[in-house]
């Protein structure tokens, strides 16, 4: 009797330690959305040490507006489980979206040389700013708060 009752504690502690390292962890999901912002980050340095010293052009915009439609993707079809964490890495995504469009924008708008729309994107990219600076203070609050 004892050694069944030793075995199924055993067995039930094996299934229950191989369900839970299936499941995603909260700090796994947030780890996930730190290596979508770190790429990003690198990458647009890339982009802008690409350009330094030379009048930026045109084209490193539209690079620059492309990685910021990709990284907004990236993280709407990132699966999030924790619901607030979900809601956060939305945020983000929508700050990525701004940017992209706020970059197009800046790019039509020196195209046809419309010092006006140009403005609107510049404030819209700034607008993007505070919000990213938001975002990444509470997910960084939110994964590593509680550490």
């Amino acid at each position: 009797m004892f050694y069944r009752y030793d075995f199924g504690i055993l067995t039930s502690m094996a299934i229950a330690a191989i369900l839970s390292g299936c499941a995603t962890t909260k700090y796994t999901q947030c780890e996930q959305i730190f290596n979508i912002a770190r790429q990003v980050t690198n990458r647009s340095e890339t982009i802008a040490y690409t350009a330094k010293g030379k009048a930026i052009e045109l084209k490193t915009w539209l690079e620059t507006a492309k990685l910021m439609d990709t990284t907004s993707r990236q993280l709407e079809a990132l699966p999030i489980e924790d619901l607030q964490l979900n809601e956060y890495k939305t945020k983000l995504a929508s700050v990525y979206q701004i940017y992209g469009a706020a970059t197009l924008d800046a790019v039509k708008a020196r195209e046809v040389k419309d010092l006006t729309a140009l403005k609107t994107a510049r404030d819209r990219a700034r607008s993007a700013g505070k919000l990213q600076q938001e975002a990444v203070a509470q997910i960084n609050s939110y994964c590593l708060g509680d550490r």
